[in-house]
């Protein structure tokens, strides 16, 4: 297991911030940090969840992506089931942190790395598809599901209008109420593009 740990610390108020991320192998495991301050209980406190997939496979790659909003959050594994991929949904209820839904591709394929990037705003979640192929071999997608009365529905496929073969769009994907932007890194020989 790694530990990896980027902070400043304060000597005049003798506060450190913190922002640890916990890396173990063949067990998927994405650590959920409630962000505050490490000092005396009277300056803040920092409480952190380990969330896990409830049917986690070695190389899974659960929680190399991650989004969170609101009592929502979202963890990729862009390699489950042979690089199909899955995104898992995680709410905050009264008895703490539950999975609530494993989010996959209607038209799934082997090798689409579905889950390779994600973002969620209140009750819509982007999930990236980095290799798949309905603009062109490799272009790339993102799906677009929605949070309803009886649980996550996938509701559009997004592709690049000028998508061409390994663009890879759905490198990145962040979404603000009804905006979303779509990262595409390969687009011109790697020059890039955003959506």
């Amino acid at each position: 297991m790694n530990t990896v740990e980027a902070g400043a610390h304060d000597t005049g108020v003798q506060d450190t911030m913190r922002l640890t991320m916990k890396i173990e192998a063949c067990s998927g495991v994405f650590t959920l940090l409630a962000l505050g301050a490490l000092a005396p209980p009277a300056l803040g406190q920092c409480e952190i969840t380990k969330l896990t997939a409830s049917d986690a496979q070695c190389v899974d790659q659960f929680g190399d992506v991650v989004a969170l909003s609101g009592t929502t959050a979202l963890a990729g594994a862009a390699h489950d089931d042979g690089a199909t991929g899955a995104a898992y949904v995680f709410e905050l209820t009264p008895p703490g942190w539950v999975e609530t839904a494993k989010l996959t591709a209607s038209d799934a394929e082997i090798s689409d790395a579905f889950g390779f990037s994600v973002a969620v705003s209140g009750d819509t979640a982007l999930v990236g598809s980095l290799f798949d192929d309905d603009a062109a071999s490799g272009a790339g997608a993102v799906y677009v599901f929605d949070r309803t009365p009886s649980g996550w529905v996938e509701t559009a496929k997004l592709t690049a209008s000028d998508g061409a073969p390994n663009d890879h769009f759905g490198w990145s994907a962040s979404i603000s109420g009804e905006r979303a932007l779509i990262g595409a890194r390969a687009v011109n020989g790697f020059a890039g593009a955003a959506y």
